[in-house]
């Protein structure tokens, strides 16, 4: 059985927020005056503390964001495959059911008087 992922416009959004995050790290560690206020946090325990919980909520949130659906079967051979079933239920071997010219519609079971 496969599995196709399934992206909403709302987890999209999340994910474009998380590569907005590491492009905005990759810039402040090549910056300085960026670096510095994030070096200062670092070194405070609970601030260190609240980042190991805060990055718990953020990957259980990035999983929950992670949609996958079963592959849907071909149209034709679906459709194929549920007439054979009907027609092997109705004892024609699998053969579609031809129906019979000789019988009329309530359409068209009027004679015609022109």
């Amino acid at each position: 059985m496969q599995f196709l992922p399934v992206l909403l416009w709302t987890d999209a959004l999340i994910w474009i927020l998380v590569a907005v995050t590491v492009v905005f790290g990759a810039y402040a560690a090549r910056h300085e005056h960026l670096r510095v206020p994030w070096r200062q946090v670092a070194r405070r325990p609970l601030a260190m503390g609240a980042l190991v919980v805060l990055a718990a909520y953020v990957t259980l949130g990035l999983l929950d964001s992670v949609h996958f659906r079963e592959r849907l079967p071909p149209v034709r051979a679906y459709i194929l495959c549920t007439v054979r079933r009907v027609c092997a239920r109705q004892g024609n071997n699998g053969a579609p059911r031809r129906q019979s010219r000789a019988r009329a519609s309530p359409i068209t079971s009027r004679r015609r008087t022109s």
